[in-house]
């Protein structure tokens, strides 16, 4: 009994010319094509469950070539960015980024082309993306590089509403650190000044009648004085201080002069030019100011501490530096990494630009505030 089944093949028909009068002829070859036609309908089945896994992510995917332009985009990205992908596919990534991450997009695309493959892979960016119709959004935007294709694939996760949480938790920490240093200034201050008052009468008395416990009831006193010491500059950090544009230079200088009486590192202070700009913006630069040495002087084991104040036209620049050892920001926020947040939220609330530089021979914290910037908040 003769199996039957059906072959996919190809055939090719050659005349051959006649020879010595012989009649045309006509030669078959015949290719079994089923191997090939396999290999093809796997090859569209794989395509087909690629194409769904991109269509049904959540985050936008996108695939472009080395000179940013786009070749893909799946129906999330389309959502996100408001773009048809008729319209997206053949413009530059740069289209959907905003102005001042493109500069730091493409050096990072370059990097990337630049690296071996098991160098292919991007970390998580911070980045701002813009909609077709100009609003922006905050993304986390990772790039990886399909080293054997020369292409890369770009995922983009909005944070909107993490920052968002994010935002509400630093307020949260925010007014809890103020209702604490009131409590130990407005109570727990109150009651040591109380108590210092009455050490001291008692020592007077003490000395007048030469008591032999007046050695103690001094060493009582001086306690409660340092102690009372301890607990206003507590409050002082905790509660925020409120300054105008004039402010902020003295009170930057009264910072320095502060850290300076009170610890054994060296803090000083150099303004330059007027700053122009909100007093609200003033005085988160001022708690950035304060976090930035409060850092320095607890975590970094510094022995110099720097503040500069620079106000143009056009900008605003704080910088804060340091001397002591530097810390990663993994490490940053495996310790709890409250500051550093807390620094980068009011940078935001006035629309800084908040950087930090940290290594082995120190730290640097630099927030820019360009003029207007903080009035459009």
């Amino acid at each position: 009994m003769c199996s039957r089944r059906v072959l996919d093949v190809s055939v090719t028909a050659t005349l051959l010319r006649p020879v010595d009068g012989a009649a045309p002829a006509v030669s078959l070859t015949e290719r079994d094509l089923t191997a090939r036609k396999r290999l093809e309908q796997d090859l569209r089945e794989r395509s087909d469950r690629t194409t769904a896994i991109l269509e049904a992510a959540a985050d936008p995917i996108i695939t472009f070539a080395g000179s940013g332009v786009v070749e893909s985009v799946n129906r999330a990205a389309e959502r996100a960015f408001g773009w048809p992908a008729a319209e997206l596919v053949g413009r530059s990534l740069d289209t959907l980024l905003a102005r001042c991450d493109r500069t730091r997009h493409e050096s990072y695309v370059t990097a990337l082309m630049n690296a071996g493959a098991e160098k292919a892979g991007g970390g998580d960016r911070e980045v701002a993306c813009v909609r077709r119709d100009g609003t922006t959004f905050p993304a986390d935007l990772t790039v990886g590089r399909v080293d054997h294709l020369d292409r890369f694939v770009a995922v983009i996760r909005d944070t909107t509403e993490r920052e968002r949480l994010e935002r509400e938790v630093l307020e949260i920490a925010a007014a809890e650190q103020e209702r604490i240093g009131r409590e130990l200034h407005d109570s727990v201050g109150q009651e040591l000044t109380g108590l210092r008052l009455m050490t001291e009468a008692l020592v007077g008395d003490l000395r007048d009648r030469g008591a032999e416990e007046l050695g103690l009831a001094v060493r009582v006193s001086d306690g409660l004085r340092d102690a009372l010491a301890r607990v206003r500059a507590l409050s002082r950090g905790l509660v925020a201080a409120e300054v105008d544009a004039a402010g902020l230079g003295p009170a930057l200088a009264a910072l320095a002069d502060r850290v300076r009486e009170t610890t054994r590192v060296g803090c000083t202070f150099e303004p330059a030019g007027t700053p122009r700009l909100p007093d609200a913006a003033a005085s988160h630069l001022l708690r950035i100011a304060e976090e930035a040495v409060t850092n320095a002087l607890r975590h970094a084991g510094a022995t110099r501490v720097w503040i500069t104040l620079t106000a143009g036209d056009a900008a605003t620049e704080l910088r804060v530096g340091d001397d002591g050892r530097g810390f990663t920001t993994a490490e940053a926020e495996a310790a709890g990494g409250l500051g550093l947040k807390l620094m980068r939220y009011r940078a935001g609330r006035i629309g800084a630009s908040f950087r930090l530089d940290t290594g082995p021979a120190g730290t640097l914290v630099v927030c820019s505030l360009l003029a207007g910037a903080a009035d459009a908040r």
